[in-house]
């Protein structure tokens, strides 16, 4: 969450992936995910970082339901645009 606000600091605008953290010299590695050990998922348009949770599960946008985040853990980006 830090990194995603460093980055719009230095160049004025949003990440549109983890990558563009390690592109800029921010972040040496995309951070990973501690249930799944690869990297944390990213949505720009969403603004949220988001990992599958414990079960393991990658719900894809259905994550992102009216019900809400299930079965994940969610990170909100706020003030990136």
């Amino acid at each position: 969450m830090v990194a995603l606000h460093a980055y719009r600091l230095r160049t004025g605008g949003s990440a549109v992936s983890l990558g563009a953290l390690v592109d800029e010299g921010i972040v040496g590695s995309i951070p990973k995910d501690l249930f799944t050990g690869k990297a944390l998922r990213y949505s720009a348009a969403r603004r949220v970082v988001w990992t599958p949770g414990p079960d393991g599960m990658e719900t894809g946008d259905s994550a992102f339901d009216e019900d809400g985040f299930r079965n994940t853990c969610v990170w909100v980006v706020w003030g990136v645009r």
